[in-house]
């Protein structure tokens, strides 16, 4: 009988050219092994299991790593531009500062990951799986990250973006309900019917962002910069925007019930058909603004700036309207706070 071949004691890998060897003769396994500051630029490393590993300081730019295994792997500083990651799994890895600048990461699974720090500029994280990462200080600009899951899951902590730079990003329908954003640049990004439910963006750069359609309910965005940003048709019940500067910003259509607003700018805003339902605008800027069709029904405006606004339609119904600033408004068949119908 042919006595079967013996399997082959771990060989320990040192050097490029030893992994290199291996993985042509078939080896995929090189779990727990230390590989730091290698150069690996350019090579086909298809299905690798590097699960466990210690790569830091190691170069794998312009690889091709698709559904390569990460999980727990040490890539701290590595550099991985242009690489092709696609399905790669990198949970729970360590990759801080490294750099993933025009990679490709779609569908890649990053759950837990530590992204602090790390460039992310120009990278494809479409559908990615980010549920739990650590992406404080991150550098996600022109990143597109569309279908991505930032969703928190139970034991698992909230999606951190604190700092982050995400302009130009695309988010478009990404989850992140529960993750911290606080200082986030979201500079023109694309978060168009994404869900931002219980999302922190305190003091975050959301200039230009198009938010049309989004889930934004119990968000606390106080203190954050919204001007010329798109909130078209877009959830806020019950969103914190105390101090924000709105101006010239579009909530039209916009469900904002139970919001605060209290001391925001929003002069010359869009917030026709609006529905601010109990909501409040005290010592608000509202100058120009186009309020038309708007529900204001129970709303409180004491010491708001109406200067000039167009109240067209709109239903101030029990609305709280004292001290407040009327100079010019444009009224039309706007129901007044006594119920009465004003006059053309």
């Amino acid at each position: 009988m042919k006595r079967a071949n013996p399997i082959p004691e771990k060989i320990l890998v040192s050097d490029t050219q030893t992994l290199l060897q291996m993985y042509h003769r078939g080896v995929r396994n090189f779990q727990s092994q230390s590989l730091r500051n290698l150069d690996l630029t350019g090579l086909d490393l298809i299905d690798v299991d590097f699960s466990h590993a210690n790569l830091s300081g190691s170069d794998l730019s312009l690889s091709y790593l698709h559904r390569a295994n990460f999980r727990d792997c040490h890539l701290m500083r590595s550099q991985l531009q242009g690489a092709t990651l696609n399905q790669a799994n990198f949970s729970q890895a360590n990759l801080r500062d490294s750099s993933f600048h025009g990679a490709s990461l779609q569908g890649a699974i990053l759950f837990g990951a530590d992204l602090g720090l790390a460039d992310l500029t120009d990278a494809n994280l479409m559908d990615a799986d980010l549920r739990g990462a650590n992406l404080c200080s991150a550098n996600l600009k022109g990143a597109c990250l569309r279908g991505a899951n930032f969703r928190e899951e139970s034991m698992v902590n909230s999606t951190m973006l604190q700092g982050a730079i995400l302009d130009d990003a695309d988010l478009r329908g990404a989850n992140l309900k529960g993750a911290n954003l606080d200082r986030a640049s979201l500079k023109k990004a694309n978060l168009a019917f994404a869900n931002l439910r219980g999302v922190s963006l305190k003091n975050a750069n959301l200039e230009g962002v198009n938010l049309e359609g989004a889930v934004m309910s119990d968000v606390d965005a106080s203190d954050a910069n919204l001007s010329w940003a798109n909130l078209q048709d877009a959830k806020l019940e019950r969103i914190n925007l105390s101090r924000v500067n709105l101006e010239k910003g579009n909530l039209g259509s916009a469900i904002l019930a139970d919001a605060k607003l209290n001391y925001a700018n929003l002069k010359q805003a869009n917030l026709r058909g609006a529905k601010l339902t109990r909501t409040d605008l005290s010592h608000a800027c509202l100058q120009f603004a186009d309020l038309s069709d708007s529900s204001l029904i129970r709303a409180y405006l004491a010491r708001a700036d109406l200067s000039n606004a167009d109240l067209s339609r709109a239903n101030l119904f029990g609305a709280e309207l004292s001290s407040a600033t009327m100079v010019r408004i444009v009224f039309l068949e706007t129901t007044l706070p006594d119920g009465r119908i004003s006059s053309p």
